[in-house]
């Protein structure tokens, strides 16, 4: 199937996808037939010529789009789709006003832009159904692609297209008149012999084809003016702009020339103020040193002085020190001394209660009543310890000699003993026994 396709992208939008598909479309409608960028036009030819050729030329125009397709700036910061040199939108425009079958291809997530927001001669675009690439599934989306691009080129030469005499030979069968019966079977077999002359490949005329030849080669000639007219504008409008750059460049130069003479103008100065500066500042400093001289003997005499003077004063410290020391040894000679007569004391009263408690009777049945299943408590306990038994927690209190009170947690093993029975209150609980001295 012969057919020209051409790929219109961004490089700095969509390159690398659009990369992709000029190597897969390749090798399914061959190089020969493909027409991606600059880099494939000849070397010393008009580019903007040979764009609205290539253009002319393609039966199908693949119009990537990236995300930031419509958005893309050129390096003034405006948009590049708003900036008649823009080779992109040149390419579209001149596709469209061909009626060049245009498909766009919507890169990883892109949607096709609002009317509003393209120029006029690209809003024909937002009409064409688009095809999307995801680079995630690009082998899937690129064969959607390649069965559009065939349908495509089969819808952009139909047989009336190969033969347009045959199209032009049916009208006028079909024009009215009287002798249309009568010149139909001499018209139907030179029809027949001009169409097997034609696929032998013998050239052939057909008189009512002259007119739609020569309506066409008008069509085109009025197109390839038209587009040579813009395109002088635009070399016009930027040759004006290029002499405007120019200018303001020039006056750059101007204003930074006599900016660098005033810098240098400037340091001149400086220096000449610094080396005034400079040599004042010798003076200066030889006159500081002699003061710094003069003052460092003053410093060390001063040094001096205040050094016997702290000595004078350490030796003060130590002698109040020794003092204190000596007060503090015999502060705890007179404390050791009252600890150990407190200790001989303590010892004293213990040995005199363990001689009364050895002396308590251990039968103190007669001396308190007791009460099953009752729990004492009040604050506070003078004795409370270990025991294993209410027993024991009974002679506890009997060899005390203040213990009014006691009671005894069965299960916790504790003896609490008391010496205030009118702090104390009773209540029932099984774990508890409760004593009280009669």
């Amino acid at each position: 199937m012969a057919g020209k396709i051409f790929i219109n992208y961004r490089r700095d939008d969509s390159i690398g996808t659009a990369g992709r598909l000029y190597d897969r479309l390749a090798q399914t409608f061959g190089s020969k037939n493909m027409f991606m960028d600059v880099d494939h036009i000849p070397a010393g030819v008009d580019f903007v010529e040979y764009l609205h050729g290539q253009v002319a030329a393609c039966d199908v125009f693949l119009a990537v789009m990236g995300p930031n397709w419509l958005n893309a700036k050129d390096e003034r910061g405006r948009r590049r789709v708003d900036n008649p040199d823009d080779y992109v939108t040149i390419e579209i425009a001149a596709a469209l006003a061909r009626n060049i079958r245009v498909i766009p291809v919507l890169v990883d997530g892109a949607r096709t832009p609002n009317a509003d927001k393209l120029p006029d001669s690209v809003k024909p675009l937002v009409r064409r159904n688009a095809v999307e690439i995801r680079n995630t599934q690009f082998g899937r989306d690129a064969e959607a692609l390649i069965k559009k691009v065939h349908e495509a080129l089969e819808g952009a030469r139909p047989e009336t297209g190969k033969w347009p005499f045959l199209a032009s030979a049916a009208t006028w069968l079909m024009a009215p008149g009287q002798w249309r019966t009568v010149a139909a079977s001499a018209t139907a077999l030179l029809l027949l012999g001009w169409i097997g002359l034609y696929q032998m490949g013998v050239p052939v005329w057909a008189p009512w084809a002259d007119a739609d030849k020569a309506k066409t080669a008008a069509d085109a000639e009025a197109r390839r003016n038209e587009a040579e007219q813009q395109r002088l504008k635009q070399q016009v409008e930027r040759q004006a702009r290029v002499a405007a750059d120019a200018e303001t460049k020039r006056k750059a130069a101007e204003a930074e020339q006599q900016r660098l003479k005033e810098e240098v103008e400037r340091q001149v100065r400086v220096a000449a103020d610094a080396e005034s500066k400079l040599k004042a500042a010798e003076a200066e400093q030889q006159r500081l040193t002699g003061i710094k001289e003069e003052a460092q003997r003053q410093a060390q005499a001063a040094a001096d002085a205040e050094a016997k003077r702290k000595a004078a004063e350490a030796e003060q410290q130590r002698l109040k020190d020794e003092q204190q020391r000596l007060a503090k040894a015999a502060a705890d000679v007179e404390t050791k001394r009252k600890a150990a007569e407190a200790e001989q004391q303590r010892l004293a009263t213990v040995k005199a209660e363990e001689d009364r408690k050895a002396a308590a009777p251990t039968d103190t049945a007669a001396q308190f009543t007791i009460k099953s299943d009752t729990a004492a408590s009040g604050y506070p306990a003078n004795i409370e310890s270990a025991a294993r038994s209410a027993k024991e927690c009974e002679l506890l209190c009997a060899r005390s000699a203040t213990c009014k009170i006691f009671t005894f947690d069965n299960k916790a093993l504790r003896c609490y003993v008391y010496s205030r029975a009118e702090d104390i209150t009773y209540w029932p609980n099984r774990n508890y026994i409760a004593g009280t001295r009669k």
